[in-house]
């Protein structure tokens, strides 16, 4: 007749059995978190540990083949400049080359005759004489005299009178007739013209 054996169990989620719970390698198991433990002793020291743990891991495989080389990175920023070296030691100077002779000096050459005095140039010609100066402004008029008593009055003559010459009429007494006020007969210049009829206004 055949039995079920029963293991020990829980349905909690991450609860493991205490060294209390087991005996010397007994299992148990968590049907929650699907983890099986045993009770275990080594050295006296006796401790729940998980069946199916990872194991520790297995030493490195070969290395693979260098992948393709990556781009080249941008040029960084240049450095600071270095500190200048200290000058170096001042060669030696050479030693003087041997002067030179001196040439002979040349002979001096003759003196020249002194040539003959120059004419004197003629006399240039007088300058031109300068422009006249302006005329000088006119004087002030005097004052105008007393009028005097007024005449008889005679006949009037015609215009044909001034104009036509009676002693031959075939020339002109008269060839022009102006009106003008008295100053400008006044300022009429050198005198007025003996064959001008002026009117005053």
């Amino acid at each position: 007749m055949s039995s079920n054996i029963r293991l020990k169990r829980s349905a909690v989620p991450g609860n493991v059995p205490s060294i209390d719970q087991l005996e010397l390698g007994e299992i148990a198991m968590n049907t929650y978190d699907g983890k099986i433990y045993l009770k275990k002793e080594v050295d006296g020291q006796q401790s729940i540990v998980e069946l199916g743990t990872q194991g520790p891991p297995g030493s490195t495989g070969p290395s693979g083949s260098p992948g393709p080389q990556g781009n080249p990175g941008s040029q960084g920023s240049p450095g600071s400049q270095g500190l200048q070296g200290t000058q170096g030691l001042q060669g030696l100077q050479g030693t003087q080359g041997t002067q030179g002779l001196q040439g002979t000096q040349g002979t001096q050459g003759l003196q020249g005759t002194q040539g003959l005095q120059g004419l004197q140039g003629t006399q240039g010609l007088q300058g031109l004489q300068g422009t006249q100066g302006l005329q000088g402004t006119q004087g002030t008029q005097g004052v105008q005299g007393l009028q005097g008593p007024l005449g008889i009055q005679g006949t009037s003559p015609s215009v044909d009178d001034f104009i036509t010459n009676t002693t031959d009429p075939s020339t002109p007494k008269i060839k022009y007739v102006v009106t003008l006020t008295q100053t400008a007969y006044d300022d009429l210049s050198p005198s007025p013209s003996s064959n001008t009829l002026y009117i005053i206004t």
